[in-house]
């Protein structure tokens, strides 16, 4: 199946300086594709670009096929979004927030939302007496009731205690599993490495690498840590691994630690996820 996005040579130039140059890829139906950079690498701008909040400096954009200069509200039906930062009118309960964006896509299962993100305590209490947690399930369910084909979600877990988080995950693999495409922007670099089909990481507004977890750990060629009785290695084959433990007459303990997604991320951009 094609792409229901494609991005090429996307550039957005501010007045001084160069926020994301030329940078390309697509967006698959059925897959998580986490986009993944320090802060100030190019991702919300390139969020807000793909949604319409910004407009591009150049490049093209493909939604569903056709070429387009800005999303427009034909596409945007057949998007969900969550923002870092997002407010709804403040004496509306969840209910009525749900309703109303079901009402204006034209389409939507405000009791299925409501059930999904555990909403059903808070489901009748004005916004503005919800906590940070409770507003950002509602941002969640109100990026989904409408059932989209794309849902971008940019640091959906913010704010989240860890069952929430793990709901989460569970909706968003089940997403996935039924054909829809998640465009995923996180911090952790966990979630990352937990749930995504291919990982973009960007850096001063560039891709510097692109592909499935296992392929960007592999082509990094970072050391596995071995450690034998006190004693570390590195090492970088199974060969190296079987050689040493056998140069060893007496092994009391033994213990392997693989690169990870974050040693990769570290390695391109000379930063941590968080800095």
């Amino acid at each position: 199946m094609g792409a229901l996005i494609e991005v090429e040579k996307l550039k957005k130039v501010y007045k001084d300086a160069i926020a994301v140059d030329g940078i390309s890829f697509e967006i698959y139906p059925g897959e998580v594709l986490a986009f993944l950079g320090p802060n100030g690498a190019g991702k919300t701008t390139t969020v807000e670009i793909l949604l319409g909040i910004r407009k591009k400096t150049a490049g093209r954009l493909i939604y569903f096929g056709k070429e387009i200069n800005r999303p427009r509200r034909n596409h945007l039906k057949r998007i969900g979004a969550t923002l870092q930062e997002e407010r709804f009118l403040p004496n509306l309960t969840p209910r009525e927030i749900l309703h109303m964006f079901a009402s204006l896509y034209g389409k939507g299962d405000v009791d299925e939302a409501i059930k999904t993100f555990a909403i059903d305590e808070f489901a009748n209490r004005r916004y503005r007496h919800l906590s940070g947690g409770q507003k950002r399930r509602l941002s969640l369910a109100v990026a989904t009731v409408h059932d989209p084909d794309v849902v971008f979600l940019d640091e959906p877990t913010t704010g989240l205690d860890v069952q929430s988080r793990r709901s989460l995950y569970d909706y968003i693999l089940k997403m996935r599993d039924r054909g829809k495409a998640v465009f995923l922007t996180t911090h952790y670099i966990e979630e990352a490495e937990r749930l995504a089909d291919r990982v973009i990481i960007i850096d001063h507004g560039h891709i510097v690498a692109h592909g499935r977890v296992d392929e960007l750990i592999r082509q990094a060629e970072l050391p596995t840590i071995l450690q034998i009785n006190g004693d570390t290695y590195e090492v970088f084959s199974e060969r190296e691994i079987a050689s040493i433990v056998k140069s060893y007459e007496e092994i009391r303990d033994l213990s392997l630690s693989k690169p990870t997604l974050e040693d990769v991320f570290v390695k391109l951009t000379g930063r941590r996820i968080r800095d």
